[in-house]
């Protein structure tokens, strides 16, 4: 399993171009990458990772992490 966190699409590095991050993950999938590591508190990384990977759905993992919202504070519903 070869795994790439998307902490930086949070925008914690700096200004992100979503273009670029696209381009990063379907080569990431095309060179052998089968895991994501994704959650709510990174902005809309899980809605941009779901609409990416859809023509490789079948060829990788995803880990999304809970617990806490997107403003920080606890947050332990299902949702």
């Amino acid at each position: 399993m070869l795994g790439v966190g998307l902490y930086s699409l949070a925008g914690v590095y700096g200004k992100k171009d979503p273009v670029q991050i696209k381009r990063m993950i379907q080569k990431g999938i095309l060179e052998g990458v089968d895991y994501f590591d994704v959650a709510p508190i990174y902005g809309n990384a899980e809605e941009f990772l779901g609409e990416v990977i859809k023509p490789y759905r079948s060829r990788v993992k995803i880990a999304s992490k809970g617990g806490i919202s997107r403003d920080g504070r606890p947050d332990g519903s299902y949702q």
